[in-house]
């Protein structure tokens, strides 16, 4: 685990170098195509609310060594991109970071309370029952609570019982100027508990188990059949989910690292009423969807050193990610 003076010094040497070299060098050109399974399924780029950096999930070690109770974890990610639109280009790019201070109350346990957030500008297309629209930008915020107790064989093994808050924000084509009116705002609102195991298969593997449950709540989206009929239907977008993560993470201080990832999210919509055999609505039998996902994702990471400064420079490619409904 990175201590507060850690993060502190690698902030300062690295991220001037790492943001020159993403945003005026090598910009991110993307084409902006449909996102389907990006609106429609209600996903995005994480599915279970984030926890502590899997690069810091085999160091916990350091975290333990330190004499104070207080610490400081943090993360900061930041690139350019270029969407190229028949026309209609846009600069934009996003920021991730995350922030959590803890409270040792333990031996080995500590108290965390995580600040997760990220922002996104660029174009995106999507389809849905009201047609063709534009989202230019998106914002999530997420508090998460959590209590990490280590135990067994060199305290390998961790349990980790958290709630969370999440809430987003979209800015869709012609509403610019507001944030509050995107029609797939969500607020999300749950409990999780993860299991972590250090040194698995390897000294550099690690495997997590994570499962969750959670309501979301769209608070801006009213459906066509409400249109038509405002008594029914109002909610047929919210919906609570149970959801289970399995990852296994390779990860070294430099050098190439991977990482694998399979969950299965079981949807109850609240209010979706499922078309029967003959055409019509049901008036009682609610849709109930099951999503699975499976990600693999690697990346090298370098290392410099210079009479002035030293530093690390980190490549990600994704090896393969698809969805299954």
């Amino acid at each position: 685990m990175k201590t507060a003076s850690d993060v502190m010094k690698y902030w300062l040497i690295s991220l001037p170098l790492f943001l020159s070299v993403c945003v005026f060098v090598t910009p991110y050109f993307v084409d902006a195509a449909v996102q389907d399974e990006g609106i429609d399924r209600d996903m995005h780029d994480k599915l279970v609310e984030p926890s502590i950096p899997d690069s810091q999930l085999r160091s916990a070690d350091k975290l333990w060594e330190e004499e104070d109770r207080f610490i400081l974890i943090g993360d900061l990610q930041a690139y350019g991109s270029y969407s190229d639109l028949q026309g209609d280009d846009q600069w934009g790019g996003s920021f991730y970071g995350l922030l959590a201070p803890g409270y040792k109350v333990g031996e080995r346990t500590m108290l965390l309370l995580m600040y997760d957030g990220q922002y996104d500008r660029r174009m995106e297309l999507y389809s849905d029952e009201y047609g063709l629209k534009k989202r230019t930008e998106f914002q999530r915020h997420a508090i998460t609570p959590m209590l990490r107790m280590d135990f067994g064989e060199n305290f390998r093994y961790s349990i980790t019982p958290s709630v969370f808050y999440t809430s987003t924000w979209n800015k869709d084509e012609g509403q610019e100027s507001s944030w509050d009116k995107g029609l797939y705002n969500y607020r999300d609102a749950g409990v999780g508990l993860d299991f972590d195991a250090r040194e698995v298969l390897s000294p550099d593997g690690a495997l997590k188990i994570s499962v969750q449950y959670y309501k979301r709540r769209y608070p801006n989206y009213e459906s066509l059949l409400h249109q038509m009929d405002s008594s029914a239907y109002d909610d047929e977008k919210d919906y609570h989910a149970p959801l289970f993560k399995l990852g296994y993470y390779w990860v070294r201080d430099t050098g190439f690292s991977w990482v694998s990832e399979y969950s299965l999210l079981y949807k109850r919509l609240d209010d979706k009423k499922v078309i029967e055999d003959n055409g019509f609505l049901s008036t009682s039998t609610k849709q109930r969807d099951y999503v699975h996902e499976i990600f693999l994702k690697g990346h090298r990471t370098f290392v410099w050193v210079t009479p002035i400064c030293c530093g690390h420079a980190l490549m990600t490619w994704n090896a393969a990610g698809f969805l299954l409904g």
